[in-house]
């Protein structure tokens, strides 16, 4: 594929799938359907409750990888060092995300580790990218492309620090799996995670479409 642009799409379609097929198999700890309002996105990947758990795992997997290709192909339309900053960072935070998948909820050490390092590094990302859309360094992108980078570092920004974790700092895992089998019909947390995803999907669309035709 000469365009490498449209893996950006391709991971993310994949990526999108994956969850959904995984979300319909879903039955929950109290046999409930996955609902985007109270359930965590890490979920999907877990068994034996996600029983397409495969989808959402590998989905992630060979779809992070994909939008990793991709953000390798943004380099070529950055010439300053906060473009570079933002390509190395986008790497980052695919391979992450990816991983994400690699280590399920089952093995939760490491899938925390994975699933903080994509949230702060997309953070970053996203708002250096809103940044650099409105900086005189920018040749390429057009202004518009601000508002949905802005709208996912908001998602990202809101999560991580107005979102009230399920259970304490240093609860032991009991606890929130107690949580999980008592949830509300709406968990503020598990929202605005899912915003977070939606809009991210969302911006690396956006991106992948602009490239793509400003490529043929």
């Amino acid at each position: 594929m000469k365009n490498r642009s449209l893996y950006g799409f391709l991971g993310v379609c994949l990526i999108s799938f994956g969850m959904l097929i995984s979300a319909l198999f879903y039955r929950g700890r109290s046999g409930e359907h996955y609902s985007f309002l109270n359930h965590f996105v890490s979920e999907l990947g877990e068994t034996p409750w996600s029983e397409a758990s495969w989808a959402f795992n590998y989905g992630l997997l060979l779809g992070g990888f994909l939008v990793f290709v991709f953000m390798i192909s943004l380099w070529q339309f950055f010439d300053s060092w906060l473009g570079k900053i933002i390509v190395i960072g986008g790497m980052v935070t695919s391979i992450s995300g990816s991983l994400v998948g690699g280590f399920p909820m089952n093995n939760l050490n490491p899938h925390i580790d994975a699933a903080m390092t994509f949230f702060y590094s997309g953070m970053l990302v996203t708002i250096l990218f809103s940044v650099y859309v409105c900086t005189r360094y920018n040749q390429k992108f057009p202004k518009w492309m601000v508002f949905p980078g802005t709208a996912s570092f908001l998602c990202f920004f809101v999560f991580l620090f107005f979102t009230d974790p399920i259970v304490p700092e240093g609860a032991p895992v009991d606890a929130m799996f107690f949580v999980l089998e008592n949830r509300p019909p709406l968990l503020e947390t598990a929202i605005f995670e899912w915003a977070v995803v939606f809009s991210t999907l969302l911006w690396i669309v956006l991106l992948s479409v602009f490239i793509h035709k400003d490529s043929v």
